[in-house]
C-alpha cells in the first residue's frame, strides 16, 4: 500500500466523520487544508473552499495553509487554490 493510503486509513480511524460547518467568529481566520497527493481528488474541495474564501475576503483576513502527508505535493495544491481564487 502507498504511504498515503496508510496515513489516510490511520487518520480515518482516529477522527469521527462529522460535517464541516465553516463559520467566522473573528475578522481573521486560519484554515489548514490537508490535501490528497492526487490533485484531481482535491479539485472539488478546493473549488468549494475558494468560493467560500471569495465571500469572506472583503471583510476577513485569511490564512490558508495547504498541507499534504506527502509534502512534495503541498506547493502544487496551494498554487491550485491561488489559481482558482484569481
Amino acid at each position: 500500500r502507498p504511504i498515503y493510503q496508510e496515513a489516510e486509513t490511520g487518520f480515518e480511524r482516529r477522527k469521527p466523520k462529522l460535517p464541516l460547518v465553516p463559520s467566522l467568529t473573528s475578522n481573521f481566520t486560519l484554515i489548514r487544508y490537508v490535501s490528497h497527493p492526487d490533485r484531481a481528488k482535491n479539485a472539488a474541495f478546493l473549488k468549494e473552499w475558494a468560493t467560500l474564501l471569495q465571500t469572506w475576503l472583503p471583510t476577513t483576513q485569511i490564512y490558508f495553509c495547504v498541507h499534504c502527508p506527502i509534502e512534495i505535493h503541498s506547493p502544487t495544491n496551494a498554487h491550485f487554490v491561488q489559481q482558482v481564487l484569481e
